[in-house]
């Protein structure tokens, strides 16, 4: 039996027979969940309902606190000096004492 048969098998409970004492027309038994199990049931369903949104965001999350924090130290956890990549203007006009003519 795999683990996740086993997951599966715990999660789903221990099934417990009708009571044959009470006269009813349907001896259906239902099963019987472990205490862990109830409680991180409405979480299991709410993920089985909205993986399709909370999947991404969740990774999305992980990948930006990742880039976050590891772009801030190197590997000796000092900070890193960030490189300044901006176009800086640079100034070609002549003024008099450089020999331009003015007239």
């Amino acid at each position: 039996m795999s683990i996740i048969e086993k997951l599966k098998k715990w999660y789903r409970g221990v099934y417990v027979p009708p009571d044959m004492s009470i006269s009813s027309f349907a001896y259906i038994g239902h099963y019987e969940k472990p205490l862990l199990a109830k409680l991180i049931s409405p979480f299991v369903d709410f993920w089985l309902k909205h993986w399709q949104v909370l999947f991404p965001t969740i990774l999305a999350a992980a990948v930006a606190l990742f880039i976050h924090f590891d772009s801030r130290t190197d590997t000796s956890g000092k900070p890193q000096e960030k490189e300044n990549h901006q176009i800086t203007g640079t100034n070609h006009a002549q003024t008099p004492s450089q020999g331009a003519h003015f007239n």
